[in-house]
C-alpha cells in the first residue's frame, strides 16, 4: 500500500482550545503549495483520512480541493495520542495496491512511520508542519520513500 503521512499546516497559537485551532493564512498557503507539488508529481489517493481536529480537517480539505482525492473521511486514531494498533487493524484490511493519505499530528505521525519502517518508534523522525512522509507498506516490510519538508516542495 502506498501511504502518505501529512502533518497539518501551521495553526494559530495555543491560546485557542486544541480541538478548534484553525490554520493560519500562511498554513493554508503552504499547504496549497504542498498540494500543487504533489499533484505535479502525479500523486492521487483513493482515500484521504484525517484527524478530527480543525487544523487537520482544514489541511485535508486543501488537499482534497487540489484534486488529490475524492474521498475524505475522519479517522479518530489520527487525533493526538491515537492508537497505533487501530491504525494497524485498518491497514491490514486495505487492498495491497491502494493509496491513502493520513493527515495528523506530531509526534504521532512520525512515530507511526518509524513503527512501520523500523519495527519500533524512537521519536527521531520529525515531520514538519505541512510535511509529507511516503511509505510503501506490505505486511512483511515497509520502505520510507519520501520525507519532504514544505520548503523543499515550495522551491
Amino acid at each position: 500500500m502506498d501511504l502518505f503521512f501529512v502533518r497539518h499546516g501551521l495553526a494559530v497559537d495555543k491560546a485557542i482550545p486544541d480541538m478548534t485551532r484553525p490554520l493560519t493564512r500562511e498554513g493554508v498557503r503552504r499547504t496549497r503549495k504542498v498540494a500543487e507539488f504533489l499533484k505535479s508529481h502525479g500523486v492521487y489517493w483513493e482515500m484521504l483520512l484525517t484527524s478530527p481536529l480543525v487544523r487537520a480537517l482544514e489541511t485535508a480539505h486543501v488537499l482534497q480541493d487540489a484534486g488529490l482525492s475524492k474521498q475524505l473521511e475522519i479517522f479518530a486514531p489520527l487525533a493526538p495520542g491515537g492508537d497505533f494498533r487501530l491504525f494497524q487493524d485498518w491497514l491490514n484490511e486495505q487492498e495491497p495496491k491502494s493509496t491513502a493519505a493520513l493527515v495528523g499530528h506530531r509526534p504521532d505521525l512520525g512515530l507511526w512511520v518509524e513503527q512501520l519502517v523500523y519495527g519500533q518508534a524512537s521519536g527521531k523522525l520529525v515531520l514538519k508542519k505541512s510535511g509529507v512522509a511516503r511509505v510503501l507498506w506490505e505486511p512483511d516490510q515497509a520502505e520510507l520513500l519520501w520525507l519532504l519538508t514544505p520548503g523543499l516542495m515550495e522551491a
